[in-house]
């Protein structure tokens, strides 16, 4: 009976229970009404291999974005995936960096029936963050959820436009190196909260289920000002 409490509930995994992010701070009970929808797609996903091309982040974060985006947005991303189309759909152009060939590939081909232009990157570890061939505030959003985290927000600041934003999915868990490098996440945070305050923007924190699991996550959702 323990196990199964344990598996049920997540606990030994450093939080106290699936319901805490990985801060071991609680989602929220409202949070709870998304339950049935995440576990009808995980068990989808895992039966028959069935997707839903929705974004793998918390549901508030994805609300939020969701009416953020406009049709003639441009849009790079740092982490492909079901977010990519999802993405894709509601904006007019998505370039995605990718390090698997793979995985660059498959999504590449998924988002052939998407409403705006797909352009996957594949590239290897060494040249991931790099964002040299993009003009300066060339984006009006950024996402980070793949690798090197932290010199991919340093490089995406030169290209998100005034006004623009980054959403930094995971904010509050990782301990892979090379997830979150040069000090970890928490200084990968304290860069994106500078950067909100240095530029006059704002920062918002998103916590909540995950979309297709059955644990809570968070993001950082930050508007760069214009200074």
């Amino acid at each position: 009976m323990n196990t199964l409490v344990q598996r049920v509930l997540g606990t030994g995994y450093g939080r106290a229970s699936r319901f805490h992010d990985g801060n071991n701070r609680f989602m929220g009970v409202g949070q709870l009404r998304h339950l049935p929808a995440s576990v009808g797609m995980k068990v989808a996903s895992r039966l028959i291999g069935s997707h839903l091309r929705l974004p793998g982040w918390p549901y508030p974060a994805v609300q939020a974005i969701e009416r953020l985006v406009q049709p003639d947005w441009r849009v790079l991303e740092f982490g492909s995936g079901w977010s990519t189309l999802w993405l894709a759909d509601r904006c007019a152009e998505t370039v995605s960096i990718e390090s698997s060939p793979v995985w660059a590939a498959f999504v590449q081909r998924k988002s052939e029936s998407c409403r705006g232009k797909v352009q996957v990157i594949q590239r290897e570890l060494e040249d991931y963050p790099d964002t040299a061939g993009f003009a300066d505030a060339s984006f009006d959003l950024c996402v980070v959820d793949g690798l090197c985290r932290h010199d991919c927000i340093e490089n995406a600041m030169r290209v998100i436009r005034p006004g623009g934003y980054l959403y930094l999915d995971n904010s509050e868990s990782g301990s892979d190196g090379l997830v979150y490098q040069d000090g970890g996440r928490q200084a990968v945070q304290r860069m994106v909260r500078d950067t909100a305050r240095d530029t006059g923007g704002e920062l918002r924190e998103y916590r909540g289920l995950i979309i297709g699991e059955v644990f809570a996550g968070g993001g950082l959702l930050m508007r760069k000002g214009g200074n």
